[in-house]
């Protein structure tokens, strides 16, 4: 997350041979690594946990208004 790992890789040198070099992790590597890390531990997180008992009452009245139709 630092810049402090590198990837190796295959770069050739010429006649079909190739040596391994250390390159720096790129930048989109390294942001993908932080989102997953984040979405790991929860740190981006939009959900919100509720302990208890919701002291809640709901009233419904329903006009339908004179059962004769008048």
């Amino acid at each position: 997350m630092r810049g402090e790992q590198t990837e190796q890789t295959l770069r050739d040198i010429g006649e079909g041979a190739q040596e391994i070099d250390d390159i720096d992790v790129s930048a989109k590597d390294r942001i993908k690594a932080a989102e997953l890390l984040g979405k790991r531990y929860g740190i981006w997180t939009d959900k919100t946990e509720l302990t208890g008992e919701p002291d809640i009452e709901i009233s419904i009245t329903i006009d339908y208004g004179d059962a004769n139709g008048d």
